[in-house]
């Protein structure tokens, strides 16, 4: 099964480090094939998922917040007695910084140290902004292309448009689902109500970029289309119900 060779593939590379630049070239020609419509292997969908766990999970950043705590909470404890433990009390100061430093290892499982979650945060709003950056591009090219189309031709762009880009942002959000788990999650909880999960934050953009562009057009072309069934004309009405689950769907949700 598929999460299976998923969860072996993210254990074996749990303890890889993966800086947004080292991943981003290769994460990026996988979404532009998802979104030229190419078909995907099981495997090249592994090496995307992989790719954003690693970077999530990024050694790297782990290191950096156990390092932060256990310096901190070890120049804390000298400062305060540098020599007035009891042994006793020397090996109950050992035994805190050991769990808290053995806490901000765990990371994000909880709500552990505000070094860990500021290190997942920095890690987990990069690569968030970068796919925000691709789906915006991305609108902005399709939409250019169909500026000058009209009527049932606009009906016939808008439609085929929406269904191959609900499902490539599906995909997109499967890989990414370490990052809506872990950092999007964490951002909502923290009051950010901006921050979508990737397959909601590619309907946003959608909405803002695509939909806002064509929406009086496509609307005067379903009414044309409408008024001609009226008048005894056979027409398409899968148009009528795809612009209908489209605009449903933006207003539902947004």
């Amino acid at each position: 099964p598929l999460m299976t060779q998923i969860n072996s593939s993210t254990s074996s590379s749990s303890s890889k480090m993966a800086s947004l630049s080292e991943i981003w070239d290769d994460l990026k020609e996988g979404i532009e094939s998802v979104y030229q419509q190419q078909t995907m292997s099981k495997a090249r969908y592994i090496i995307l998922y992989t790719h954003v766990y690693n970077h999530c999970t990024s050694s790297s950043a782990k290191s950096s917040a156990l390092a932060s705590a256990a310096a901190s909470q070890s120049s804390s404890s000298s400062i305060r007695q540098p020599q007035l433990f009891s042994s006793q009390q020397q090996q109950q100061s050992n035994n805190k910084l050991k769990s808290s430093t053995a806490a901000a290892a765990a990371g994000g499982n909880n709500s552990g140290s505000s070094a860990t979650s500021e290190g997942a945060q920095i890690i987990g709003c990069e690569l968030y902004q970068k796919l925000q950056h691709f789906l915006e591009l991305y609108l902005d090219t399709l939409r250019k292309s169909g500026m000058e189309l009209m009527d049932e031709e606009i009906l016939k762009f808008f439609t085929i448009k929406w269904e191959e880009y609900q499902f490539s942002s599906k995909v997109l959000n499967g890989f990414c689902t370490y990052l809506n788990r872990h950092w999007v999650k964490r951002e909502n909880d923290s009051g950010h109500n901006n921050v979508y999960e990737i397959y909601n934050l590619a309907l946003v953009t959608w909405r803002d970029i695509f939909f806002k562009a064509f929406s009086s057009k496509v609307t005067n072309a379903v009414l044309k289309l409408i008024e001609r069934e009226r008048n005894g004309d056979r027409i398409n009405t899968r148009l009528i119900s795809g612009v209908a689950e489209c605009y449903g769907k933006q207003y539902r949700i947004f």
